[in-house]
């Protein structure tokens, strides 16, 4: 905790956690701070850093020796998860949205651990786990099964929508393209090319004005 942060309150997230450690990730002062200003730490509102700060200063003053931090990418809903399925860090975003979810549905912070170099949820282990070894078997929450299942059948069908969107966008540009050829060769086969032999009949000046008849006698 620092009161006195040159960015108005600031706080220490403990990276590089286990998980960071696992993947051989190292670094040193990753913060949460206000001032709405960063080089790569978590900057928020001063309004939303004295929130947060708040909250962590209570937990302390009430004997706890850490909290919880947790951070995501985006609201992990299954449409935002179909809406970045080509990213690179899907399988990492839908492993950590275990956590998110339980925490959803408990409002209590899950117990985690990491092995196999991923995170684990309430894991059935009475240690802490080897980061590298293999994972034991979780506690299973039916609710969260449930909810699980229920993502990914909407994560499915999201993304089904979008591949035929984009599948219906390209067949109309695509239509669009053949019909715009057609009628340009058309267009060039009845002298709709331009010719530098050809001189325009419509000048586009304007006609004058006739003379009246003359009367005759």
């Amino acid at each position: 905790m620092n009161p006195r942060s040159s960015y108005y309150l600031a706080f220490n997230t403990g990276f590089p956690n286990k998980f960071d450690r696992a993947h051989g990730r190292t670094g040193t002062d990753l913060m949460v701070h206000g001032d709405c200003s960063s080089r790569g730490c978590y900057a928020m509102t001063d309004q939303g850093i004295a929130e947060i700060y708040a909250l962590a200063r209570e937990t302390f003053k009430g004997g706890n020796p850490s909290f919880q931090l947790q951070i995501f990418p985006f609201r992990m809903t299954a449409a935002n998860l179909a809406r970045h399925a080509s990213n690179d860090h899907l399988d990492f975003w839908k492993d950590i949205k275990e956590g998110h979810d339980l925490f959803e549905l408990t409002k209590a912070p899950p117990t985690w651990d990491v092995c196999e170099r991923q995170y684990i949820f309430n894991a059935v282990a009475g240690a802490p786990l080897n980061p590298l070894g293999p994972c034991p078997p979780s506690a299973s929450n039916p609710t969260l099964v449930a909810k699980q299942q229920a993502d990914e059948a909407q994560f499915a069908s999201v993304l089904a929508n979008q591949e035929r969107a984009a599948a219906e966008a390209a067949a109309i540009k695509e239509r669009g393209e053949a019909v715009s050829g057609f009628f340009s060769g058309f267009g060039n086969l009845f002298g709709g090319g331009k010719d530098e032999n050809i001189t325009p009949v419509i000048s586009g000046k304007p006609a004058p004005i006739p003379h009246p008849r003359l009367q005759r006698s």
